[in-house]
């Protein structure tokens, strides 16, 4: 799993870079600005949260990226249905139900690896986007 999770961060660099930004940025506003100095806070800002990192939040808390998808309007709900198991949805236009995992977290590594695509397209303008935007 953990070389998928590599391949995923790096394949998709720009969701990457959101997911990191998040997390500093929720690291700064943890921060009691009071009491640290102003330097150590702009050194804070200035970090970059390693890939190694982000794999073991991928690998072992999913659903701690949800609210990053969430404000880029891609909603990922884990669902359990009765004798089936867990299963992903990300509602229209996006997907229709995952097949059924024996687990929530199976579940949620599944719908975060289909997530990282949608947003990754989203990121990325298509050629004829960026044509309109050049004239």
């Amino acid at each position: 799993m953990e070389k998928q999770i590599s391949k995923l961060l790096r394949e998709h660099p720009k969701v990457t870079a959101k997911i990191q930004e998040a997390f500093i940025t929720k690291l700064v506003a943890s921060i009691d600005k009071d009491k640290m100095p102003e330097d150590f806070q702009e050194f804070v800002k200035s970090q970059t949260m390693e890939e190694s990192r982000l794999a073991e939040i991928v690998k072992s808390a999913p659903h701690s990226l949800f609210n990053v998808f969430d404000e880029e309007g891609i909603y990922i709900s884990i669902i359990y249905q009765d004798e089936v198991g867990f299963v992903w949805d990300m509602g229209h236009p996006y997907e229709n139900p995952s097949i059924p995992f024996n687990t929530r977290l199976q579940a949620e590594k599944k719908a975060i690896f289909r997530a990282f695509e949608i947003l990754e397209d989203k990121l990325n303008p298509t050629k004829d986007e960026e044509k309109e935007e050049k004239s």
